[in-house]
């Protein structure tokens, strides 16, 4: 795996900063050339979610910093090179592996269920594949998906 375009931004752990992260992300998008116009509001909404939970729950009350990274990649799958959107956040905020998490009650009426858990089966379901390391204390969550 080989990453051809990589791009990164650094944001305070703040909601206010998720504008100056979108808007980022967006023109990473386009210098990465994505035009499908669907793919990018789902990326941006998948990612939107990843940073409030980062916000949330990784730091609650406390002062953090979020890195994010975009780039390219080109990923050999069944003897044919496939492009991927490749985005990686990193905190150093609590140790959390959102891949452990249990998704959301989506069975009954709304107002009968626990708040949380759908955001993250929702960005799930929108990228190919998520990965999840903490490294030196370090969240590390890998998103890709296909170009």
């Amino acid at each position: 795996m080989s990453e051809n375009v990589k791009a990164e931004i650094e944001a305070r752990a703040e909601v206010d900063e998720w504008k100056k992260v979108r808007d980022f992300l967006k023109k990473q998008f386009d210098s990465l050339k994505i035009e499908d116009e669907k793919y990018k509001k789902n990326m941006i909404l998948v990612c939107e979610e990843i940073f409030s939970n980062i916000i949330n729950h990784a730091y609650a009350d406390k002062k953090g910093r979020i890195s994010i990274s975009v780039g390219k990649e080109r990923q050999t799958q069944i003897e044919k090179e496939v492009e991927m959107l490749s985005i990686v956040f990193k905190d150093k905020g609590i140790k959390f592996n959102p891949l452990q998490s249990k998704p959301g009650k989506i069975s009954g009426k709304a107002i009968e269920r626990k708040i949380g858990g759908m955001g993250l089966h929702m960005a799930k379901s929108m990228v190919d594949e998520i990965e999840y390391q903490n490294i030196n204390g370090e969240n590390v969550l890998k998103l890709t998906k296909t170009l």
